[in-house]
């Protein structure tokens, strides 16, 4: 019996490995078609007007222009002129940032932007400083914004929404860049890049905006750690004063360090998580917090959570605060670890694959805390998803090409006319000016206020 078993998986992963090969043989033929001297000139003069579309549509119609740019950049050999490509992630970035500044604001008491705009922005300087003494150890958010009112002081909620969009679309610009140097192929960062841009939470920049710049500055840190360590301590500093949850992904990236088994790194892991879930729950279900007044930020978020994870509230929950949002983000999730130990299981060891897992068994452990789960997700699912999309099938990189295009396609569409249809109010709405105008520049009058 066991060896007919031994046998039927001996043909099974024959058979698995001869269609991947497969997959490889006709991904390499096409990819090389598209090299051949023929295609090659016809590729040249398609993107002067993909190029020059794309430009021409940022100014009057950013849901049009990505569209252009992203085949300019998917298709270009961008070999030999750098400064075109780092010049068109830029462009592709500003046109995402404007369209997400459209979306509705200061409609919803849901809405983090009303606290952000409302009582920072708007704010005189004494008001601010009382706002931060509620959490002086993340003081990077008050100074940014500060900052921001000294350059511009006029802005409207959308104006500042576009400052936090195309702030933090830049620092993943500038992160991807980084974190995939020694991962992938160079020829085809423009193709990670691209959707990374594409999948950017820029929605999570104008809602939980300190925890976003603080992991968008652990992603740069995690770029630089490999090579050059100051820089990256800087960054990790940086990250954790913007928002101090980022002390869960060093913990991966120190177990990742020192664990160098992949079965070790996970079996460390998730009983560290069961120990902090311990500790937090005994701390919130004995008030000890109490105790916490030299650490004022820590006893603050104590009290918060105080009420929402008493043990009596989780058992009537039944631990089971699993929303249809969840279930999304989840079955994705595990689509990308599926396909992870199919096609990169050669780098099961790698820090990029420990990350990918890593957040993952954080998402898992702490899904009952409703707030915690989604949140430590979120240097996947917000900020790295459209990388490790790519990154997952990169062996087969036709199909990731066909991925960004029809995702950006999708967009496009949505952004023009498929919100309209979602019979929805508030923050999901993109609806403060128009997708496009005939006008010049037309979505600048709606950054300031009359």
């Amino acid at each position: 019996m066991n060896q007919i078993l031994y046998l039927n998986v001996r043909i099974i992963h024959k058979r698995y490995r001869d269609l991947l090969c497969a997959f490889f043989r006709l991904n390499r033929k096409i990819e090389a078609g598209f090299k051949l001297n023929d295609i090659a000139k016809y590729r040249k003069t398609i993107e002067i007007p993909f190029f020059t579309l794309g430009l021409l549509f940022t100014f009057y119609a950013p849901t049009i222009s990505i569209i252009f740019l992203t085949l300019y950049l998917i298709f270009s050999d961008f070999e030999k002129n750098n400064s075109k490509k780092i010049i068109l992630y830029i462009l592709l970035a500003f046109n995402f940032s404007v369209i997400h500044s459209s979306r509705s604001a200061l409609i919803s008491p849901n809405d983090d932007l009303n606290f952000y705009y409302s009582s920072i922005y708007k704010s005189d300087f004494s008001e601010q400083l009382n706002i931060w003494k509620l959490s002086p150890m993340e003081p990077l958010i008050f100074l940014l914004i500060l900052l921001v009112k000294i350059v511009l002081g006029n802005l409207s909620p959308a104006g500042l929404m576009f400052v936090f969009t195309f702030a933090s679309s830049l620092i993943l610009i500038y992160g991807i860049i980084l974190f995939s140097k020694g991962i992938i192929n160079r020829k085809l960062e423009p193709v990670f890049v691209s959707a990374s841009i594409i999948s950017f939470g820029y929605f999570y920049s104008t809602q939980l905006v300190r925890q976003q710049f603080s992991m968008l500055f652990a992603v740069v840190a995690f770029g630089f750690i490999r090579n050059q360590m100051g820089k990256g301590k800087l960054y990790w500093v940086i990250s954790l004063l913007f928002h101090f949850g980022s002390i869960f992904y060093l913990t991966i990236f120190i177990l990742s360090r020192r664990v160098l088994k992949f079965k070790y790194f996970v079996f460390n892991l998730f009983v560290g998580c069961l120990i902090f879930i311990f500790l937090f729950i005994l701390l919130i279900n004995t008030e000890l917090y109490k105790y916490l007044d030299f650490i004022p930020v820590l006893k603050y978020k104590f009290e918060f959570y105080h009420e929402r994870y008493q043990i009596d509230n989780l058992v009537k929950s039944g631990f089971g605060i699993v929303s249809a949002h969840d279930t999304i983000f989840l079955f994705s999730y595990l689509f990308l670890l599926l396909f992870s130990f199919v096609l990169n299981n050669n780098k099961i060891n790698k820090l990029e694959n420990k990350l990918l897992f890593g957040v993952f068994i954080l998402y898992f452990m702490f899904l009952p805390f409703t707030l915690f789960g989604f949140r430590l997700s979120l240097l996947v699912t917000s900020v790295l998803f459209g990388f490790y999309k790519v990154w997952v099938f990169h062996k087969i990189s036709i199909l990731t090409k066909l991925y960004v295009l029809l995702k950006v396609a999708s967009l496009s569409y949505f952004f023009n006319f498929g919100y309209m249809k979602l019979e929805k109010s508030g923050m999901e709405l993109y609806g403060q000016f128009p997708p496009c105008s005939t006008e010049f520049f037309f979505y600048l009058k709606y950054f300031t206020l009359n």
